[in-house]
């Protein structure tokens, strides 16, 4: 059926890489203080924004101004332990004096693949037909969509395997 003037391509290729280096969250609010409904739960969303009593208020920590006054000096200067108040929030974390404390994982991974389909057919006084088709497969697991969620990072595609 198929002559010299008939041509037909199938190309693949793909890549798989796993342990990417992938930044993790430490200090993330636990699950239980999320509300998963569907509707508004105003109670939770008034315990995220409500001020409490600070524990870490300097007042506290007197004894470090004899102790340690370099670190006494230093906590006098930053307003977290210069506040009376501070959200409740800040106080669920597992280190609610740090900003940004992360942990690099090797969690991520990535995974491509792409297949190619090429006919091409000629025809007499240089007339030619040609069809391709081309699909491509992405997969990525590289951010974790609930920061209390330490298990795998998710895909950022639809991918289907």
């Amino acid at each position: 059926m198929f002559d010299n003037a008939t041509a037909i391509t199938v190309e693949y290729s793909g890549s798989y890489t796993n342990h990417i280096p992938l930044n993790m969250n430490m200090s993330p609010v636990p699950a239980q203080y999320y509300w998963f409904g569907n509707s508004r739960n105003d109670a939770t969303a008034n315990a995220w924004n409500a001020n409490v009593a600070n524990p870490f208020l300097l007042s506290n920590f007197s004894g470090l101004q004899t102790s340690n006054p370099t670190l006494y000096t230093y906590m006098a200067n930053n307003s977290f332990f210069t506040s009376k108040t501070i959200q409740g929030e800040r106080l669920w974390v597992a280190f609610p004096q740090m900003n940004g404390l992360t942990q690099t994982t090797d969690l991520q991974k990535t995974k491509t693949e792409e297949l190619d389909v090429s006919f091409q057919r000629r025809f007499a006084k240089g007339f030619n037909v040609n069809m391709n088709y081309t699909r491509l497969w992405s997969y990525a697991a590289d951010f974790f969509p609930n920061p209390f969620d330490r298990s795998r990072p998710t895909p950022n595609s639809s991918w289907r395997s």
